[in-house]
């Protein structure tokens, strides 16, 4: 019987925002798209390249495995576990771009 136990994997370059981590998702979701204060933290988010998961870790795309760039393309196109939004983060078109320029770049 194998008892070795995994660790669980980290998340290398995450970025903190602890002003935005004590706001429920769906509340945080709208303050970062909506809101004209947080025009400049999306507009950071977009230029940096970094993605911002379900479960509001920022990551920046070159760290995040392959297999979850491409869940997230899935997920933007309807066939993933979940659907993005099309305008979350500032839309599904720049971050289509965004993840098809870092697989490329694995390639």
């Amino acid at each position: 019987m194998n008892t070795t136990t995994t660790k669980p994997r980290e998340v290398p370059n995450v970025i903190d925002t602890p002003e935005l981590d004590k706001i429920p998702l769906p509340q945080w979701l709208e303050v970062t798209l909506y809101n004209p204060l947080q025009k400049k933290e999306l507009d950071k988010l977009i230029n940096n390249h970094t993605w911002v998961t379900a479960q509001r870790i920022k990551i920046p795309v070159k760290n995040m495995e392959t297999s979850h760039i491409i869940n997230c393309i899935r997920c933007w196109e309807g066939k993933g576990k979940s659907n993005i939004p099309s305008d979350y983060l500032g839309g599904k078109k720049k971050w289509l771009e965004i993840f098809n320029q870092e697989l490329n770049k694995r390639r």
